[in-house]
């Protein structure tokens, strides 16, 4: 117990997967988009890997005789150096800390005109951050119905009962339904659904004709924004799920389980609890459950709630 092993991100809070060693277990970042843990290391079976079990498990696991990993799951399966544990919660704060700072731009270009392409792009932004969804894309709503920000129809979002609500189908077949409490975010919605194009989020060009937002466009948004190339879309959904566990440790009186931190984060990014714990909760913030700790108070920080400055300074202490 205590052992990270080796732990560093693939990109900016883009998931985390395991990295067995001579170092032991820990988080080297995740091999490929959309996937969980993987093993730097043949000690590792796949079995355990797709059981999304924590790195302390992994190392009591790993203690055992190592089975040997097929070719076929090594196609799967990340074979890399990585560095020391202390140095993933630092990158991870690292890609946290620009957020007070993106959101104030963010908050700033809602403010802009309508039909202009910063406040379609402020407006994606927040939808992302604030109700944890993923970016979306042509292809998998052509091949499955699914969507995400960038696909939203205006029929996704529903006015009841006097507040916004986004009702659709995401990936995996989930279905989606987030009532928008954020005040701003709602104000700036209900004007941009007015106006045409196919999507929900669009702009007008110099000629008054509707344009679709890109992910790329979107991504270039952020890193400006952000003053960080390594920040993308994908970083909020990775912080939202692990501030959602982190809450379950502040607020337990005893020492938080995995099961109650997965299915915190699986009903803020509406996936499954496996998933969660698996690719969205950083490997400190799991480490918790078996070795609990005084956790540190943090001062307030503008743009940010007060579980993610604690959060924030709970990962720079490990760095």
């Amino acid at each position: 117990p205590g052992r990270r092993g080796a732990c560093a991100p693939a990109g900016c809070g883009e998931g985390f997967v395991v990295q067995v060693g001579v170092g032991g277990p820990g988080c080297a970042g995740r091999a490929r988009r959309g996937g969980g843990w993987s093993a730097a290391g043949s000690t590792v079976p796949s079995s355990w890997l797709s059981a999304g079990l924590p790195p302390v498990r992994l190392a009591r696991a790993a203690t055992s005789a190592p089975p040997v990993i097929s070719s076929a799951a090594q196609s799967s399966v990340r074979l890399a150096a990585a560095a020391p544990a202390s140095q993933c919660a630092a990158a991870f704060a690292a890609c946290a800390a620009p957020l007070p700072g993106l959101r104030h731009r963010v908050r700033r270009d809602r403010k802009g005109g309508l039909g202009a392409r910063e406040f379609a792009l402020a407006a994606a932004v927040a939808m992302i951050d604030r109700l944890a969804l993923r970016v979306g894309n042509q292809a998998y709503t052509k091949s499955n119905g699914s969507y995400g920000t960038l696909t939203l129809k205006r029929r996704h979002l529903v006015l009841r009962d006097g507040k916004l609500q986004a009702s659709f189908t995401a990936k995996g077949g989930k279905r989606v339904r987030r009532q928008i409490a954020h005040r701003s975010l709602m104000r700036a919605l209900q004007k941009i659904r007015d106006l045409p194009g196919a999507e929900l989020l669009s702009w007008l060009d110099e000629d008054g004709a509707p344009r679709s937002l890109t992910s790329s466009a979107l991504n270039d948004y952020i890193a400006e924004a952000s003053g960080s190339d390594a920040f993308s879309a994908k970083t909020f959904r990775t912080w939202a799920g692990t501030v959602a566990a982190f809450e379950v440790a502040l607020d337990a009186e005893e020492p938080p389980t995995i099961k109650a931190m997965a299915e915190a984060a699986s009903e803020r990014l509406h996936n499954t609890p496996t998933i969660a714990r698996s690719s969205y909760i950083h490997p400190e913030v799991i480490a918790l459950c078996e070795e609990p700790e005084p956790l540190p108070d943090a001062p307030d920080i503008d743009e940010m709630t007060r579980a993610e400055a604690r959060l924030l300074r709970f990962l720079q202490t490990k760095g």
